[in-house]
């Protein structure tokens, strides 16, 4: 009855003349001697699952001894007297002399002299014939024996003579400051001029006279309609002030230099160093 319920389950192909039930019965049957055999085995021996078990509990075992170790080492502080308590006892322990020099050398590193290839300084002094062990000592880099090499002294690196790029820098210095004066000394007026009066200037000294006009332009003017600004240096001052009559004010200033032309309202300009000039009053 259960094979046949079985049958009716697996819905097999039903094809005249081939027989599909037997062979899917025996592998069926396979397959549940095999799951006995895990779980209940007919000859009344431990069952597969069981050693399973075991085995699976033995290795969780064994992982937890591990992690516990770990958990240890990282909470146990290190204690340099402990140890030498521990070294200590491993000395005692040795078995012979010889085992407590090897010992000695694998706990503090010491091994045989490294210097034998080094020489003295004046070679000459001492006749190849006098025998290491009774030569003048031999001084050792202390690199030697902690890092396996000896210092190599060089000579000193070349000072390099900066006199020559000092006398460079100076004299260029002292031509920029030339050519300042030579500018300021273009630019400066006796009293009020329009721009347009400038005429043709050099371009260096054009730019300056850009500069100076942009500071002033940048300042607020006083009740008196004048603005003034001065250089970073505060050596020039500017005093400009906008033409107020109508027949200048629709004037345009035109500068020329050797890069071009610059076209600019026909502003009073009044350049001079601070304080050396009086107040003046600015006409048409």
């Amino acid at each position: 009855m259960l094979h046949a319920r079985a049958l009716d389950g697996a819905d097999l192909p039903r094809v005249p003349g081939a027989d599909h039930a037997t062979p899917w019965l025996a592998a069926r049957a396979a397959q549940w001697e095999g799951l006995l055999a895990w779980f209940a085995p007919e000859d009344g021996s431990v069952p597969r699952v069981r050693r399973l078990h075991d085995v699976a509990r033995r290795a969780i075992v064994v992982l937890l001894q591990v992690l516990d170790r770990i958990t240890d080492a990282r909470r146990r502080s290190s204690s340099a007297a402990a140890d030498f308590r521990t070294l200590a006892r491993w000395f005692a322990a040795a078995p012979g002399e010889d085992d407590a020099h090897r010992l000695w050398d694998a706990a503090f590193g010491l091994g045989s002299a490294r210097h034998a290839h080094l020489g003295h300084a004046d070679a000459e002094l001492i006749p190849a014939g006098v025998p290491w062990a009774e030569a003048e000592p031999v001084e050792v880099s202390a690199l030697l024996r902690s890092r396996g090499r000896t210092e190599r002294m060089g000579r000193t690196g070349r000072v390099r003579d900066v006199a020559e790029l000092r006398a460079g820098r100076r004299a260029m210095a002292e031509r920029e400051r030339a050519e300042l004066e030579a500018a300021w000394a273009a630019l400066a007026t006796t009293g009020p001029i329009r721009l347009s009066q400038l005429g043709e200037l050099d371009h260096d000294t054009f730019g300056r006279l850009l500069d100076l006009v942009g500071r002033a332009l940048a300042e607020r003017p006083d009740p008196t309609g004048f603005r003034r600004a001065v250089t970073s240096d505060g050596r020039v001052e500017i005093v400009l002030r906008a033409p107020d009559d109508a027949p200048t004010e629709r004037e345009v200033a035109v500068l020329r230099t050797s890069e071009g032309w610059f076209r600019s309202p026909d502003y009073l300009i009044d350049v001079r160093a601070p304080g050396t000039l009086r107040e003046r009053v600015v006409g048409a």
